[in-house]
């Protein structure tokens, strides 16, 4: 079986759900690539492993394992390459997981580098860095620098083909970082045309779409207009559930429409 087959494999698990399956085959991939000396898989499945870590709330031990995949980077040669890159971008992630920003930070750098140096300063691969540097600069209270880096992957996302569900997304993250300025106008106007694509036949079906919604709920409620904020957390908080089931957001959520309501009280 070849390593896209095994990918493919692997893709077929996360599918269904198996993710236990799915870590166990991944180690024993690991295991395989030792015994025949296969680096380039054994890097291959680091990064799906590193991954599965960081998406299942391990990611101090996906942090460790990206360290010994950056290593597995030099020993393969492969320093500077665009494999380097995407290790980088893995690690970084899965260091941002671990509430360990400065190292993520540094890493994104890194990555960045990486990528200009191969031409893609203009890929998505740029500008979904651009967006995950946003979000630790805002976890920093680096508000300014968190919208700065959000311009810049809109910019970069603008500029490509069908781009319309990303630009969707890159708006409503920027009026988030916008309303922690207290810019709350132009905030409105990145939601508003975030809620105009949902509302479209082509973002119609869009789970980011509650996104969006609770975007306009958290503006409303700065603005002190609780109706209207109760009734976008309680559509976006349906579209979750509709979508992804009973999950962590909906609880978020859930929790600020009770903020929400207890404002209404004291307001009357």
């Amino acid at each position: 079986m070849t390593v896209q087959e095994k990918l493919q494999k692997l893709d077929e698990m996360y599918a269904e759900g198996n993710l236990n399956q799915a870590e166990k085959q991944l180690k024993n991939w690991i295991g395989d690539a030792d015994l025949e000396f296969e680096k380039g898989a054994k890097l291959t499945f680091y990064n799906e492993l590193i991954g599965l870590y960081r998406t299942t709330g391990r990611a101090k031990q996906g942090a460790e394992l990206a360290e010994e995949a950056l290593k597995l980077v030099d020993e393969l040669g492969a320093a500077g390459t665009v494999s380097h890159g995407t290790t980088l971008l893995n690690a970084a992630t899965v260091y941002a997981r671990a509430q360990l920003f400065d190292r993520s930070l540094e890493l994104y750098a890194q990555a960045a580098d990486i990528f200009a140096a191969q031409g893609l300063e203009n890929s998505y691969q740029m500008a979904g860095l651009f967006n995950n540097m946003s979000r630790i600069y805002g976890e920093k209270g680096d508000d300014e620098k968190a919208l700065s880096f959000l311009e810049e992957a809109l910019k970069i996302i603008s500029a490509q083909e069908d781009c319309e569900e990303e630009q969707a997304t890159t708006w409503v993250n920027i009026s988030y970082a916008l309303m922690k300025l207290d810019r709350l106008d132009e905030a409105d106007d990145y939601i508003r045309k975030a809620i105009i694509y949902y509302a479209s036949p082509k973002g119609c079906r869009d789970p980011h779409y509650a996104a969006a919604l609770a975007a306009s709920a958290e503006l409303e409620t700065r603005r002190g207009n609780y109706e209207d904020a109760l009734e976008s957390y309680e559509k976006a908080l349906k579209e979750t559930e509709n979508h992804y089931g009973r999950n962590d957001y909906c609880v978020m959520l859930e929790k600020n429409i009770g903020i929400v309501k207890e404002k209404m009280g004291k307001k009357s």
